[in-house]
């Protein structure tokens, strides 16, 4: 069963990686946004091994190795200061904003970390329908 919810996962990831790329190379590796997407990508690293795993031993790995990686990611958000207008304080506010939304999958083995998968297997039939709605009106 998919989540509505594990959609959030994948924005707020993005978000930080959009500002990341604002920083120059050199500037990158000290940055809050380059320690909070090692963070992210560390939680993701841990949810990839537990892919081959039933859905309630997935739930209980989920719990003891990756909710503690959760918990602190929330924790060092929550400890920064922002300018919620910048593109790194937007990512901030938004990740604290949904972060009810992105424990969701800590809660049900079946619910993915984030709805990838589901995007990419619908990406082709909504650029199909696009087409046809261009086609419509031409």
């Amino acid at each position: 069963m998919l989540s509505s919810c594990s959609v959030e996962e994948v924005h707020c990831r993005r978000r930080f990686d959009e500002d990341l790329k604002l920083i120059p190379k050199s500037y990158q590796k000290g940055s809050n946004a380059f320690l909070l997407m090692k963070q992210l990508q560390a939680i993701y690293r841990e949810e990839g091994k537990l892919n081959d795993l039933s859905s309630d031993e997935r739930l209980k790995q989920r719990q003891v190795v990756i909710k503690p990686l959760v918990v602190a990611f929330f924790a060092y958000l929550k400890t920064m200061k922002v300018f919620k207008k910048d593109k790194f304080g937007n990512a901030v506010g938004y990740a604290l904003n949904q972060e009810k939304y992105l424990r969701v999958f800590l809660t049900d083995g079946d619910i993915p970390i984030d709805n990838n998968a589901s995007e990419r297997a619908i990406q082709g039939f909504c650029i199909g329908e696009e087409e046809l709605a261009d086609d419509r009106y031409n």
